[in-house]
């Protein structure tokens, strides 16, 4: 039992990571990326590098991100369901998934 709840707090976790990379990364201006890569300060500049080698392939990023997230929301379910009933099972992944995956990140 307290795997499954182990693996749930992960799950969750994940998707909640999954939603703020998404929103965070797909929302960089790429002008301002190239600048801060040019122009910024030495630890701006590595940073920038790294964000930018993720960014030149954004349809490749965004469907790792979304598979990820999918994932979890797939699991979720699966796994509260041996802890309790498929209803709440079900009414416990939405709402986590609603408030942790979406909402607070």
């Amino acid at each position: 039992m307290a795997i499954y709840i182990f693996i749930i707090i992960l799950t969750l976790c994940i998707a909640a990571i999954c939603s703020g990379l998404n929103i965070g990364l797909l929302s960089i201006d790429p002008l301002k990326l190239e600048i801060l890569e040019k122009c910024g300060e030495p630890n701006e500049r590595r940073a920038a590098k790294k964000v930018k080698r993720l960014m030149d392939d954004r349809h490749l990023l965004l469907c790792s991100i979304l598979l990820f997230n999918a994932l979890c929301m797939e699991v979720l379910p699966i796994l509260l369901d041996e802890l309790v009933g498929e209803n709440l099972a079900i009414l416990i992944s939405v709402t986590a998934l609603v408030v942790f995956g979406e909402i607070v990140p």
